[in-house]
């Protein structure tokens, strides 16, 4: 996933506003800071959508992270919902079993 293009869709700015933020994020600049004294750099971008980038940039990055370490995603999981469906019916055929052993074991305490 490229999160420059990502953060620029979602932010409606350009990817290079994006990309300059980033940077600068990266270096170690403050939100404020960023604001008020790299307006060039960004293309004034203001204050909330500085802050609004940082956030998704984490986010972004921490979900990049999880996917790296083997973390699953449901997408990534071929017929989610119908795995899920015969899960369930599994689990109502092992309560169906309990009932009929339950059953069962009456039965055989009548004889």
């Amino acid at each position: 996933m490229d999160i420059i293009k990502k953060l620029a869709q979602e932010l409606a700015i350009k990817e290079e506003q994006a990309k300059a933020a980033v940077q600068l994020i990266d270096e170690g600049n403050t939100i404020p800071f960023i604001a008020r004294y790299r307006k060039e750099m960004t293309g004034a971008l203001n204050d909330e959508t500085l802050r609004n980038l940082h956030e998704r940039l984490l986010y972004l990055r921490n979900l990049e992270e999880k996917k790296e370490q083997g973390g699953i995603d449901i997408s990534d999981v071929p017929n989610y919902f119908a795995v899920t469906r015969y899960l369930n019916e599994l689990q109502e055929r092992k309560e169906g079993m309990t009932r009929l052993n339950v059953q069962m074991e009456r039965f055989k305490n009548d004889f």
